[in-house]
């Protein structure tokens, strides 16, 4: 059996990979056993491919976030042993496929020679644009448009290749996909419009602010939900901004965070427009909100207007 290693960043590039991978062996996804190497020691991952199953001879094993291999190494993860991966590779059992997936190779170290020489390496060099494009076949959408999809979507890979298909069925007969296509057809999640809320906060444009947590309540939401996104954001940003001035980088950050790249750039051009101390502020009225709403203490709009209209 062949072995493989994917490098990329890209969640959607990964599953294809190993999709494409499981395709050409001939297997389907109930002979694949996944390791996370952030929280499963090595040996255990090997002994997993040494062993002969009751079921099946042949399996599919993943090692999946591969940090170790990586010239930026996440604080906090296990310390693995790559002696016990550099053996294995020089021998490995020939019943079952070994894929690793990481997203930078530290060129330096001995083994990621080792991997590049004996194992099939599928890098991704495709951007989320050059996707998009590749998946367009006949149909008509310029640059324009297609980046307002990725921002739209908030550069969530998997969500815009999926409402890019819901696209292509919506206008199957022009073959043409506009902005005001995207408007009409494509659901923002709660996450898309708390972001835009964050926005119309920051620039004190309060009466849209209310426009957008109308719409929301009017389309189901709970303020309780709302509430709970808005806090997520905010200690969002402010995280970044802390770990930013401790001079961590973007990449830093990320690793840290165990989030998209996007949300950690997006966070960071908001951190420049508060101070710690608003930030900690609205964290704290935004709490007393939702312990309000729970207890029963506050009406939840006049709470939550209030807090709106509060702001300088």
């Amino acid at each position: 059996m062949k072995n493989y290693l994917i490098i990329s960043e890209d969640k959607l590039s990964i599953n294809e990979s190993i999709n494409k991978i499981l395709k050409d062996i001939g297997f389907d996804k109930e002979n694949v056993i996944k390791f996370d190497m952030e929280e499963v020691m090595l040996e255990n991952a090997i002994e997993e491919l040494n062993t002969y199953g009751f079921f099946t001879e042949n399996k599919v094993v993943i090692l999946d976030s591969c940090s170790f291999l990586s010239p930026n190494k996440k604080r906090g993860t296990l310390s693995q042993n790559e002696d016990v991966l550099l053996k294995y590779i020089s021998n490995p059992n020939p019943l079952n496929t070994l894929i690793i997936i990481c997203d930078k190779l530290d060129e330096r170290k001995k083994i990621s020679k080792e991997l590049r020489k004996k194992l099939i390496l599928v890098e991704d060099n495709l951007n989320i644009k050059d996707k998009m494009k590749s998946c367009l076949d006949d149909f008509i959408m310029d640059n324009i448009t297609i980046d307002y999809l990725i921002n739209y979507l908030n550069n969530d890979n998997i969500r815009i290749m999926k409402e890019l298909e819901k696209l292509k069925l919506y206008k199957f007969d022009d073959k043409k996909i506009t902005k005001e296509d995207i408007n009409k057809i494509v659901a923002k999640e709660l996450t898309d419009d708390i972001f835009t809320l964050i926005n119309l906060i920051l620039k004190k444009d309060i009466n849209k602010a209310l426009a957008l947590y109308k719409n929301l309540i009017n389309r189901g939401e709970e303020l309780t939900k709302i509430v709970i996104t808005l806090v997520d954001q905010y200690r969002l940003i402010y995280k970044v901004k802390i770990l930013f001035s401790d001079g961590y980088n973007k990449d830093d950050i990320t690793d840290m965070l165990k989030i998209h790249p996007y949300r950690v750039k997006l966070a960071l051009e908001e951190s420049y427009n508060y101070s710690n101390d608003e930030l900690l502020d609205y964290l704290q009225k935004l709490g007393n909100i939702d312990i309000g709403i729970k207890t029963g203490q506050q009406t939840s709009d006049f709470a939550f207007e209030m807090f709106l209209l509060d702001i300088k």
